[in-house]
Order: C-alpha cells, then structure tokens, then sequence
C-alpha cells in the first residue's frame, strides 16, 4: 500500500500507462441521495493515448462530494491496480459539483485498459483506453492542428495546397496606425477612426479565427507560444510544426 497525500494505491502484480484526460465517458449506477439518480458518475480519461513512461490521472465527475472514491485500473489479464482517492480538485459545473483525481502512474505496459469507479452509491466505467503507441496518435493531432494554422495564413506566404489558399491583404505592408477606438454596449464604432502614424508593415500573420479576417497579437503570441514549445520539446519529429511557429514569430516581430 502506498500512501501519496490524499491517495491511497495497491498496485496488484501486473503493472503497467500517460497523461492528462480529455473526455467523457458515461456510466451505470444507481444514486446515494435522492435525486443524483438523474446525474449518473462519469469518468474522464486521455481519448488518444497515455504514454507508457508519463505521468497517468483519470477523473471521476460526480453529482457531490463524497468520502472517497475507489477505482480498479483493468487490462487484458484482469485488475491490474485498485486505488482509493479523496481528492477533489472542484466542480465541473451544477450539475457535476464533485470532480476527483485519480492517478495510476503505476501502470506502465502497453495495451488496452479500462477505469471503474464507485463511490457515493454509484459506479462508472470507462470505455477502453490506450497506454502506449503514442507517437504515431499524437503525430496526428499536431499535424492536423499545425494545417489549420497554415490554412489561416495571411499575407503573400500562403499555401496554396491548403483550401486552394491566395495571397490575401497585401496592402498590410503599408498599414496605417489608428488610435483605440471606442464602442457602445452594442460593439458599434462611436465616432470617427483617428490615424496617429503609419506606414507600418504587418503583413503576414494568422487570421484570428475561420471565418474572420482579424489579426490580433495577443491571441497570436499565445498559440505561436505553444507551437515553439512543442517544437523545442519534440525538435525534428513533426516536420510541419518548425516552419509554421516561425511564421508566426516572423509577424509577431514585425509589430
């Protein structure tokens, strides 16, 4: 028995799974008090996968608050941890009030497993999830997300192999500089733009959003942040992502 805080896991003889959680995962059970029938427990697990070395949490969201919540981590040859949790990180919203961390780091091999809870009367099931295998799940997310970035390029160095991309705004490399406008509660422009500078060049850059046709620097420097990151953590595994955080700085310097 372990002992870690407010978490108390047994390890069985088979050990072996990740990260953190991404998505619901429904579950069965009858309700403690009277009217968290209508709220079933769920459960949260990372839906890609769990690397064999990193760390490894679930969460179960319930109605309330409870003593603790127990959990059997399950793989192809059966139980493989049981743990006890009193950790509650907070609710989730109204209806799921209780959120509890469930951590299994202990279980490294790779495979198919599934999380069962129970607590407060109630007890859930996960569907199954992968420890393992993570390059080539993740190589997939960070390709399609470094291709819609490249989809909301700006300016003269866009793709053209992306949504049949054109250059677009080019006359943002003599841009005009105008004082912060003022709006009403309705978002109107009140009263006139007033130039204060220009020219400037921002050409360049990432569209806020699909659909729109802004370009702000605060939301760019965050997402650009994040891509450098993942670039300086991962260098040379995802050929796409290297190029696409340098252009994103390229803007962001220009400002």
């Amino acid at each position: 028995m372990v002992e870690a805080g407010l978490v108390h896991i047994r390890a069985l003889p088979l050990i072996g799974a990740s990260a953190l959680a991404a998505a619901s995962l429904t579950a069965a059970g009858s309700a403690a008090a009277a009217g968290a029938a209508a709220v079933p427990a769920q459960v949260r697990v990372n839906q890609v996968a769990y690397p064999s070395g990193g760390a490894k949490v679930a969460y179960a969201m319930l109605p309330g608050r409870v003593s603790g919540v127990s959990f059997t981590v399950s793989g192809a040859h059966g139980a493989v941890l049981r743990g006890r949790s009193a950790a509650d990180v907070g609710s989730w919203n109204s209806r799921y009030r209780a959120v509890y961390k469930l951590p299994f780091s202990a279980v490294r091999r790779p495979g198919r497993y599934r999380i069962t809870v129970a607590a407060g009367g109630q007890s859930a099931t996960s569907p199954p999830f992968t420890i393992g295998a993570t390059r080539a799940r993740y190589g997939r997310l960070v390709s399609n997300a470094v291709r819609y970035f490249t989809s909301e390029r700006d300016g003269s160095n866009v793709e053209h192999s992306v949504l049949s991309r054109e250059p677009a705004n080019l006359t943002d490399a003599r841009a005009a500089v105008y004082a912060a406008p003022k709006y009403d509660s309705n978002d109107n422009l009140v009263g006139q733009l007033r130039k204060i500078g220009g020219p400037v060049n921002v050409s360049g850059g990432w569209f806020d959003a699909g659909g729109g046709y802004e370009k702000f620097a605060y939301t760019a420097s965050y997402a650009d942040g994040l891509l450098e990151i993942a670039q300086r953590d991962f260098p040379g595994r995802y050929p796409t992502l290297g190029p696409e955080a340098t252009f994103g700085l390229s803007w962001l310097q220009k400002l």
